[in-house]
C-alpha cells in the first residue's frame, strides 16, 4: 500500500485543480489500495469531488478571499513563523508518505518543510515565466528547487523554463490532459441558435480569461480582419462566468462595440464546462502570448477540433505540430487570419486536421497516459 499526499493551491474551476482532480480520480480507481491525502492551501467550487477520491484539508486562513487577494496574500506572509507552526501542527504533518505531490509553483514552500522531515517530494508545474512572475514566486523557485527531489512539468516549454531557472533536479515531462469528451449528445444547432449564430456560419471561438497573456486583444484584431474580407464568419470568445473582474474585459467590449462588431463577435460568461460551446466551433484558436499547455485546447481537440495557435507561446505547438491544426508566427494576426481562412476555403482539410487533433488527444495525450506516467514517477521516487 502506498499513501501519498498531494498538495493543491485551490479547488477552483481552472486548469491545474482538474488536472489534479483528474489524477486522484484515476488513482482511486485504478489503485484503490493507494491512500490519498490532499491539502488545499485554498478552498473551492471543485472541494467536494476531491473528497469523495481523498482525505481533503482546507487551510482556513486562505478561504473566502478573492484570487488577487489570495495570491497577496501568499507573497506577503503565507510563510512566517506563525504560519509554518500552523502547518506542522496539521494531521497531514505528522503521517508518514511515500511522497508528497505539489501542483503548481505556490506550493513549493509547503514542499520544503515536508522535505525537512525526510519526505520524497514533487513538485508538478504547469506555470511559465510570466506566470511564476506574477505569483511572486521567482525567487522561491531558484531558491526552493534543490528541496524537491523530482520535477514533473505539462510541456517541453516548462521544461525549458526549468533550465533557464538552472534547476539541476531531475524533470520529466507528462503533457496536460483532459477526459475524452464527445459531441454527439450536444445539440450544435440548439447552442447556435441559443447564441444567435446562423446555422451556416463558419465559427472561430476562444476560451480563457480576458486579459494580455491570454491574447483576448489579439483574437479581437484576428477577428476584425476576417470579417472585412468575409462577414459571414462569427467569433466566439468563451470567458469565465465573472468575467467582469478580467483585467482587460471593459477594454475588450469596448472595442467591439466601437468597431462595429457587436453582431459578429462575442464573449460568452460560461459559469460550466465550455463543451457545449466548443462543439459549436468550426476551429479553435489559442491566441496566448504565454500558456503552458491549455487544457481547453485539448478539450477542443477532443471534439473534433483543428487548433490555431503561435509559435513561442508555450507548450500547443508540441500538440497542433504539423498535422491538427496550425502553428503560426508568434503574435502575427495576419498568419492566424491566413491559416483560419484557408481552413473555410478547404473543408477537408479542416476535418483532416479536426480527425487527427481528436485522435492525438485521445492516444498520446490521453488521460490514461498521462496518470499511468505520473503514478509510476511518484510511486517509484
Amino acid at each position: 500500500m502506498k499513501r501519498f499526499l498531494f498538495i493543491g493551491h485551490d479547488a477552483s474551476r481552472s486548469g491545474a485543480p482538474f488536472v489534479l482532480l483528474y489524477l486522484l480520480q484515476w488513482i482511486r480507481s485504478n489503485h484503490p489500495d493507494s491512500v490519498i491525502d490532499l491539502l488545499l492551501l485554498n478552498g473551492g467550487e471543485l472541494e467536494d469531488k476531491y473528497r469523495k477520491v481523498a482525505d481533503v484539508e482546507v487551510l482556513p486562513e486562505f478561504e473566502n478571499t478573492n484570487p488577487l487577494s489570495r495570491a497577496f496574500r501568499r507573497m506577503r506572509g503565507a510563510f512566517d513563523r506563525e504560519y509554518a507552526l500552523r502547518i506542522k501542527s496539521l494531521p497531514h504533518f505528522e503521517r508518514e508518505y511515500d511522497a508528497v505531490i505539489g501542483n503548481t509553483v505556490v506550493t513549493l514552500r509547503h514542499l520544503a518543510l515536508f522535505k525537512n522531515r525526510g519526505f520524497q517530494t514533487v513538485s508538478w508545474l504547469h506555470e511559465l515565466d510570466r506566470a511564476v512572475e506574477a505569483l511572486g514566486m521567482t525567487e522561491d523557485l531558484k531558491l526552493l528547487s534543490p528541496s524537491i527531489d523530482r520535477f514533473i512539468v505539462g510541456s517541453g516549454a516548462v521544461a525549458e523554463m526549468l533550465g533557464r531557472f538552472g534547476v539541476s533536479s531531475p524533470v520529466d515531462r507528462v503533457y496536460e490532459f483532459s477526459p475524452r469528451g464527445s459531441s454527439a449528445e450536444i445539440d450544435v444547432t440548439s447552442v447556435r441558435r441559443e447564441l444567435n449564430i446562423p446555422a451556416d456560419a463558419f465559427v472561430v471561438g476562444a476560451c480563457g480569461t480576458v486579459e494580455n497573456r491570454k491574447g483576448t486583444d489579439l483574437f479581437i484584431g484576428m477577428a476584425r480582419k476576417l470579417l472585412m474580407a468575409n462577414p459571414e464568419f462569427r467569433f466566439l470568445w468563451i470567458a469565465r462566468k465573472d468575467a467582469e473582474s478580467d483585467p482587460m474585459y471593459k477594454e475588450v467590449i469596448e472595442s467591439i462595440r466601437k468597431h462595429g462588431l457587436n453582431d459578429r463577435v462575442m464573449i460568452i460568461r460560461s459559469e460550466f464546462s465550455p463543451a457545449n460551446y466548443l462543439a459549436a466551433l468550426d476551429i479553435f484558436v489559442l491566441s496566448s502570448r504565454e500558456d503552458p499547455f491549455p487544457l481547453v485546447c485539448l478539450e477542443a481537440a477532443n471534439l473534433g477540433k483543428p487548433v490555431v495557435c503561435f509559435a513561442d507561446a508555450g507548450g500547443m505547438p508540441e500538440f497542433v505540430g504539423d498535422d491538427a491544426g496550425a502553428v503560426v508566427p508568434f503574435e502575427d494576426v495576419d498568419a492566424m487570419a491566413r491559416s483560419i481562412e484557408s481552413f473555410y476555403q478547404d473543408p477537408e482539410k479542416r476535418k483532416k486536421a479536426g480527425r487527427i487533433a481528436q485522435r492525438k488527444a485521445q492516444t498520446d495525450f490521453s488521460t490514461e497516459t498521462a496518470c499511468r506516467s505520473i503514478f509510476q514517477i511518484i510511486t517509484l521516487i
